[in-house]
């Protein structure tokens, strides 16, 4: 449904546009069977690539340790999205505790707590596990000023309204009574999966749609309700990476679209309207399990290559004295990506000389480089680990 509102743009008297409203899930379809049979060729491949990138994630010892590192590159490709850039090494820089040149890798490092502490809280999906990873996002960064962990009480124009309504692309719905019930309706589908799941962990929400098919609606009815004042893109990708956790239909967090959605960012936004402008649930549809289908095989490259550098450095120091607390360091330098010697010893409880010698053996055998060439306040980054996250998917191939 639209909604006519007036927009303020050049012209005094304002130009009229219309807000549009979305009509709560599921979508309209005569034949939701036919909908699924014409997207079932990109619902397969999907299902397949996350099945055997959750499998792969199952075998390890440490899949926390490495996917955080997953994590990072897909929070640094969602907030490009939005024009918000920062290297994945800024970000696990300035997490280290030092400075960083660019003000926008707060925003990023924001953006990976806003997701871990979705992950980690015990809510399940909810109107308010949204507002807290909401506040996580702005918190001290640009836009704290726009209610962090509220919903908005203004109107929002996606585009440009100082040109009028020509610069206006997408008007969502209206503060108050409709985003009301837009938030309501979405609170209850954001966990039909769940209530729907079967003991063998397939889903079909009312009995009709696969849940992967369900969470590319939710993406979409996020972004057309855009319940926030800003950093709605970033949590609606956010909603896609922690949804199928909280739904048990996963067992860990492998659902990144936002390499895709960067390299096709247009087609991205253009797919998103159609829903919103002709019900062009297909094209979304379509795209969206696209997404899911081919960063599924490329983060199954990503992690066997990260696999293969840890094993590497375990196996340099396999015979060192201390190969438990250097495995335990190891497994620090891929879940942070930079270390300091406060950092180490603080996290693996050993005095800073003792810190020091164990970050030295890793240096040895290639799995850190200082950088800052000082004798005091030193930090090392793992060059081959951020290699690999960096790389593109091709040039893992080989992996």
């Amino acid at each position: 449904m639209a909604v006519r509102l007036r927009v303020s743009a050049a012209d005094p008297k304002g130009v009229e546009v219309d807000a549009f409203v979305p009509d709560p899930l599921p979508p309209r379809m005569k034949t939701p069977l036919l909908f699924i049979g014409q997207v079932s060729g990109a619902l397969l491949e999907a299902q397949n690539g996350l099945a055997r990138l959750d499998v792969l994630c199952e075998s390890l010892p440490n899949a926390g340790v490495l996917l955080r590192a997953l994590r990072k590159r897909e929070v640094q490709r969602s907030s490009e999205i939005e024009n918000t850039f920062a290297s994945i090494e800024e970000i696990s820089v300035l997490e280290a505790g030092r400075k960083v040149s660019r003000e926008s890798a707060a925003e990023v490092l924001n953006n990976l707590s806003a997701v871990e502490h979705a992950l980690a809280s015990p809510l399940p999906l909810c109107n308010r596990l949204l507002r807290e990873a909401h506040a996580k996002l702005l918190e001290g960064v640009r836009g704290d000023h726009l209610r962090p962990g509220e919903f908005r009480d203004g109107q929002v124009y996606i585009g440009n309204p100082s040109r009028g309504g020509s610069g206006v692309r997408y008007v969502p719905p209206p503060p108050g009574e409709h985003l009301r019930l837009c938030l309501e309706a979405f609170e209850k589908a954001m966990n039909v999966p769940a209530a729907a799941r079967e003991p063998d962990g397939a889903a079909e929400p009312s009995g009709r749609y696969p849940w992967l098919v369900w969470l590319g609606f939710l993406h979409y009815q996020f972004e057309a309700v855009h319940p926030f004042s800003d950093g709605n893109g970033r949590l609606g990708r956010l909603l896609v990476h922690v949804a199928p956790c909280k739904w048990g239909v996963l067992r860990h967090p492998i659902t990144n679209v936002s390499e895709f959605f960067m390299a096709n960012r247009r087609a991205y936004y253009d797919a998103l309207l159609g829903v919103s402008e002709r019900g062009d649930w297909l094209a979304w549809t379509d795209l969206f399990l696209r997404a899911i289908a081919r960063q599924s095989v490329e983060d199954q490259g990503r992690v066997r290559a990260l696999v293969g550098l840890r094993e590497g450095y375990v196996k340099a120091v396999e015979r060192n004295r201390n190969r438990a607390s250097l495995g335990r360091l190891i497994d620090l330098v891929f879940e942070q990506l930079v270390v300091t010697n406060p950092m180490v010893a603080e996290r693996l409880a050993v005095s800073k000389p003792t810190a020091q010698k164990l970050i030295e053996a890793v240096v040895k055998v290639g799995g850190l480089a200082e950088v800052t060439g000082e004798t005091y306040a030193r930090m090392y980054r793992a060059g081959e680990v951020l290699g690999v996250l960096d790389a593109r998917a091709e040039d893992l191939s080989g992996s």
